[in-house]
């Protein structure tokens, strides 16, 4: 946790299929992106089925500079990071 420096619910960029170079990852867009992706000189983990519920967590020193995850409830996922990481 010591190393999200910002979380938010974010469907536009989970919607960002066509950017980036896949590294190992699958990207059939409109269905899935999974994987790793170098993005805007970052390394991008996704994994995103339905963007709608795409949360961004955005990471210091680590191997990657952000996660695009997939979660049930994006607005309490991330009012559970947002809650964690501020104690």
């Amino acid at each position: 946790l010591a190393h999200i420096t910002d979380v938010r619910a974010d469907p536009e960029a989970a919607r960002d299929w066509w950017s980036g170079i896949k590294l190992p990852g699958t990207n059939l867009p409109g269905v899935i992106k999974a994987g790793t992706f170098f993005q805007h000189g970052r390394r991008v983990f996704w994994d995103i089925h339905h963007p709608d519920n795409g949360i961004v967590i955005e990471l210091a020193d680590e191997r990657y500079q952000e996660l695009v995850v997939e979660v049930a409830d994006p607005e309490t996922a991330v009012a559970q990071i947002q809650a964690a990481i501020s104690k």
